[in-house]
């Protein structure tokens, strides 16, 4: 199967001022590959050889002390009734916690929750990278300005770049062809590059000065699951790559040069798979649903995992059932974690259980079960990222005082290291510590501090009056907050 060729782009985005590099991060670039999970996707846009992502990624140490605390909260903003507001994106660095909020990114104090600097936004963002570059940068994917009270766009076209360490807006440029109505896309920066996919097709951006690297666009006639990228260290597509000469092509996972954005390789996902995910990019490894009259998988989506090799051919095609607690959604990716040759994923020991209690290491290249590691009896137990060798997991208490802690798993011998332990009664705190679906909250735990965020925040709602009635049922409070923050405050 031949690739089809990438259009070159019409011409630059508007280019910011170019971050200057020192010499001793310029050195480290060169000579340093770094590790990481899954999500996001990473690029040198440079000339030579891959240097690497080029990613902050912080190696967690055991802390002397465990017992932490809430720090401090962000407050939801004000929303009329039956209304909601996304706030898709949140970073940690080692003195600030950066939140996106109502068209705004804004970063606080991780001592107190001071807030230390705010970023306008064109609109309110609807997608945001994962990851932060050894320089600092990341990307959000916004709104653009309302220009009529009465009549917003709905549009989510505005890509910009900015600084995590100080807020600065780095440049800002408009995507082509974004429909009014799509569903917010993906957007991932790496390796000196920033790219960003939606519903019509996908664009690549050189991160430091916005230097328009490629593009793809997909016809009309190109039928629903088109193409999103994601990533880790490798730039991966999944869904329906149309052309005008191939109108109706076959869902395909493909791996991407990401300097030409051209394919280095294509499976064809069979016909008999209906959905498809990606839940690694380094080892590329896939979880799809197969068509079965007879069992919808309400509970998972998911069917089988697809690990594939370097040269994309299918390494071991894995069965899962309803216990296993994947979703194809998972946007921010804390509910399963990779390695070269191990996949790590929630599971639930019986099917009575409400809530995955327990995590299995799954050998990508056999299929085969190479540890479990349980939970705590009455625990939620969820894989939250890769720490070096080691797995960081979460673990949840539904009880009435929710308990969270954090631990660091040892994959071959399964001893666990308690990093982290706080908690809390506030109910609605403890709706942000769902570990189940990155699709209703993120999870971030960086630098020894613990953070959960929602991605939308709902207003007061009100039900519609029941038929047969003359009242209005009353009136519910919304959510309070966006974030909360949990770690050992300073003596």
């Amino acid at each position: 199967m031949s690739p089809e060729p990438i259009t070159p782009p019409e011409g630059p985005a508007r280019r910011g001022p170019r971050r200057a590099v020192s010499a001793g991060l310029a050195f480290l670039l060169v000579v340093l590959a770094v590790a990481l999970g899954a999500g996001g996707w990473a690029l040198w846009a440079g000339t030579g050889a891959d240097d690497g992502p080029g990613l902050r990624d912080t190696v967690e140490k055991v802390p002397a002390d465990t017992a932490a605390e809430s720090l401090f909260t962000i407050d939801a903003p004000e929303l009329s009734t039956n209304w909601s507001a996304r706030s898709i994106g949140s970073w940690a660095t080692e003195s600030t916690y950066v939140k996106t909020g109502h068209a705004t990114v804004d970063a606080y104090a991780v001592e107190d929750g001071e807030r230390r600097w705010r970023l306008s936004l064109p609109g309110e963002a609807c997608a945001a990278a994962q990851h932060v570059t050894s320089e600092g940068l990341t990307a959000v994917v916004t709104h653009p300005e309302r220009r009529h009270k009465r009549r917003p766009d709905l549009s989510c076209d505005q890509l910009v770049v900015f600084d995590v360490d100080n807020g600065r807006k780095v440049w800002q440029t408009t995507l082509a062809r974004v429909r009014a109505t799509e569903i917010p896309g993906s957007v991932s920066v790496g390796h000196g590059v920033v790219v960003a996919s939606w519903y019509e097709g996908a664009a690549a951006y050189r991160v430091d000065d916005g230097e328009a690297l490629w593009t793809r666009s997909y016809p009309d006639a190109c039928p629903y699951s088109r193409p999103r990228f994601t990533g880790g260290t490798a730039l991966v597509g999944i869904g329906r790559f149309c052309t005008d000469a191939r109108p109706r092509a076959e869902r395909e996972v493909r791996k991407v040069d990401p300097r030409t954005g051209r394919d280095e390789w294509i499976w064809r996902i069979p016909d008999e798979y209906i959905t498809a995910g990606v839940l690694s990019n380094d080892p590329v490894t896939v979880a799809v649903s197969r068509l079965d009259p007879d069992d919808d998988h309400e509970e998972t989506l998911m069917t089988h995992v697809v690990s594939l090799d370097s040269e994309g051919k299918p390494r071991a095609v894995i069965p899962v059932d309803d216990r296993f607690d994947i979703h194809y959604w998972d946007s921010r990716q804390h509910t399963h974690a990779a390695t070269d040759d191990t996949l790590f994923l929630p599971v639930r020991q019986t099917e009575k259980t409400m809530y995955a209690d327990e995590i299995v290491a799954i050998d990508l290249d056999t299929g085969k079960v190479r540890k479990r590691f349980p939970a705590q009896p009455g625990r939620h137990l969820a894989p939250l990222r890769m720490n070096g060798d080691r797995l960081l997991a979460l673990q949840v208490d539904h009880r009435a005082e929710k308990v969270v802690k954090v631990f660091s798993i040892d994959p071959a011998t399964g001893e666990k290291t308690l990093m982290l332990r706080a908690a809390t009664k506030d109910e609605d705190i403890q709706s942000m510590m769902r570990i189940d679906s990155a699709f209703y909250s993120e999870a971030l735990f960086q630098h020894g501090r613990l953070f959960f965020s929602r991605s939308a925040t709902a207003g007061p709602y009100r039900a519609p009056r029941p038929i047969g009635s003359r009242t209005r049922p009353p009136v519910e409070a919304g959510d309070r907050y966006t974030a909360v923050a949990f770690g050992v405050p300073t003596r």
